[in-house]
């Protein structure tokens, strides 16, 4: 083979070795450097730990224990649904962000043939000896979307 293909052949192999390399790093830089930075940097307000929620459905008011975990601006967790009207209970995966005091999130129900869904935005409430968000909930209530009143307070650890 002449040395004019074989350099063709070289350069096409580099240059894709190079975008393999410049995707994956670039992918380790988007999902564990920057979160880590940010986690590692932030003097933000902090809210991962476990919270009693409380959310209203027309006057009765129902109790759910949140726990949360924070990486950076990122918040995963979860949300147990301790008893509904016929006794079931119910957990919810979240997943959402925490920006300018604004909790924002939206939850799956986990569990064999689970279709529940909803969304929840909180503000926390500055200045209290024990934090407290407040917000709204929102999911589908049969056919129709159902929107609550929403309060958190953190659980002392």
């Amino acid at each position: 083979m002449s040395t004019f293909w074989e350099g063709v052949i070289a350069g096409v192999v580099g240059g894709l070795f190079t975008s393999v390399i410049l995707l994956l790093t670039g992918q380790w830089w988007k999902h564990t450097l920057l979160p880590w930075l940010e986690n590692v940097f932030r003097k933000g307000v902090r809210i991962d730990g476990v919270w009693k929620t409380y959310m209203k459905i027309g006057e009765i008011e129902k109790t759910e224990i949140g726990t949360l975990k924070q990486k950076g601006h990122l918040i995963t967790g979860t949300i147990t649904y301790p008893e509904d009207t016929k006794g079931s209970s119910h957990t919810y995966e979240l997943r959402g962000e925490f920006y300018d005091n604004v909790f924002s999130a939206l939850m799956v129900e986990v569990g064999k043939a689970r279709l529940d869904r909803g969304a929840i935005l909180l503000r926390i409430k500055p200045g209290t000896s024990r934090p407290e968000m407040n917000g709204i909930g929102i999911w589908f209530f049969g056919e129709n979307p159902y929107q609550s009143p929403y309060r958190w307070v953190r659980e002392l650890e």
